[in-house]
């Protein structure tokens, strides 16, 4: 088009141009060019499209780790609600609500150990027979508690220790304690007698005995002396007779013995068995003796052991002998599944909020805590999607540059290859180095 107009300014364009390429100087450009997108350009803009692929794939790691530990913090969060027996929706009232399965499992307890009497008697037995049998007298207290707790049930620590019922007075005062303690307000620094400061006992500030004289009035105003209705009598004291120290009572009134008797039993003692920290410890222990009994029993009568087992108890009684090794295994199968109730999370749980309102406060703050870190982490998941999305974003404007600059880099270099070429008489020019790698 150019070359077609003969204007002035278009043929003073094409001496500059025709300058240009006589004097080498575009080719001299266009080699400085090829040598600054190769050495530069392009390896920046690879060096930011790797970049961001790492960011990306260092994103997508932690989306997913963020991911994993909100699905852990959630499942540990619905765990622990399922091993107590709560939702997990009001925490703390599900806690103090749960209380009130308590005694439904305390009777659950008792009428499971009510199956460990033919244990507890093939255990009597065999340390009975074990034991010196020197004096048949001698009685062997073997798992005192758990005996009690199988023929009396979840009684309380007074009738376990005394053997007698619990007043009716101490049950009624154990009841109003319980209630008081539902009831109890926040307490105040000091005693509220009235609307004054001050005790009110009339308008005088002294005590009027009806006499404003500071004597009392016997009835007789010229006598100093007490007057005993004999003026004449002598100076002894007529008591009518000698005096009687044997007193007797009769329809006396034991109250207050009673009364002296319910305010000597402690609050531990109005506890059942299984509420008592340390009955219920002594039972434990009992349940796990007798465990450990049925299996190593099991192991005896297994194997060679067996052999020795039966020599060793030739004149032991039937109910020893004849036992097998499957009632064996029945007999502890009972003992291990009393023993994993009561030692179970939900009841050690129990066992700690109905002792302890700080507890319930600690546990509930344990629940939210996990509650907390799965949302905590979703939110991490989440700002990390966005900001790998935006990444992205960048990386898909980044590639077609880099694409386009090597395409533009590539053409340029066989440009320059064919000028080069011309300048010597068209033979072959190849140009090497980092742009062939590129």
């Amino acid at each position: 088009m150019m070359k077609s107009n003969n204007s002035y300014p278009a043929l003073d364009w094409q001496k500059i141009v025709a300058s240009y390429e006589t004097d080498g100087i575009g080719l001299a450009e266009a080699a400085d060019m090829l040598i600054r997108n190769v050495n530069y350009e392009i390896a920046a803009s690879k060096k930011q499209v790797k970049k961001y692929q790492q960011q990306l794939n260092d994103l997508q790691r932690k989306e997913s780790e963020y991911e994993s530990n909100a699905t852990m913090f959630r499942n540990k969060f619905l765990q622990t609600c399922k091993l107590i027996g709560i939702e997990g929706t009001d925490i703390k009232a599900e806690l103090i609500a749960l209380l009130c399965t308590l005694p439904e499992l305390y009777d659950d307890l008792v009428t499971d150990c009510k199956q460990l009497r033919e244990a507890y008697d093939f255990y009597h037995a065999f340390v009975t027979f074990l034991s010196d049998s020197s004096d048949e007298n001698k009685q062997l207290e073997i798992l005192p508690l758990l005996k009690y707790i199988i023929n009396q049930g979840n009684i309380t620590v007074y009738e376990w220790k005394t053997g007698q019922a619990l007043p009716e007075e101490a049950m009624k005062k154990a009841a109003e304690k319980i209630l008081k303690q539902s009831e109890v307000e926040p307490a105040t620094d000091s005693i509220d007698f009235g609307d004054s400061n001050t005790i009110d006992f009339g308008d005088s500030q002294a005590i009027d005995f009806g006499d404003n004289t500071n004597e009392i009035d016997f009835g007789d105003n010229n006598a100093n002396e007490i007057d005993f209705g004999d003026n004449n009598a002598n100076d002894v004291i007529d008591y009518g007779g000698e005096i009687n120290f044997d007193i007797s009572v009769e329809n006396g009134n034991t109250d207050t013995n009673e009364q002296d008797k319910n305010i000597a039993i402690s609050d531990e003692d109005l506890m059942t068995i299984l509420d008592n920290i340390q009955t219920r410890n002594y039972i434990i222990d009992d349940l796990t003796e007798l465990q450990g009994f049925f299996k190593q029993r099991m192991n005896e009568m297994s194997g060679e052991a067996n052999i020795v087992s039966v020599n060793q108890f030739q004149d032991a009684p039937r109910q020893l002998q004849l036992t097998s090794t499957k009632e064996i295994s029945s007999m502890k199968s009972i003992v291990d599944d009393i023993l994993s109730k009561l030692t179970s999370v939900k009841m050690q749980h129990l066992f700690l909020i109905k002792t302890s309102e700080r507890y319930v406060d600690r546990l509930a703050e344990s629940l939210k805590q996990k509650q907390s870190l799965a949302d905590k982490m979703l939110e991490s998941s989440k700002s990390s999607r966005d900001y790998r999305e935006k990444i992205a974003e960048q990386l898909t404007e980044a590639e077609p540059k880099l694409s386009n600059l090597i395409t533009k880099t590539k053409e340029l270099q066989a440009e320059i290859s064919a000028e080069l070429s011309k300048r010597y008489q068209n033979r072959p020019v190849n140009i090497m180095g980092e742009i062939n790698l590129i």
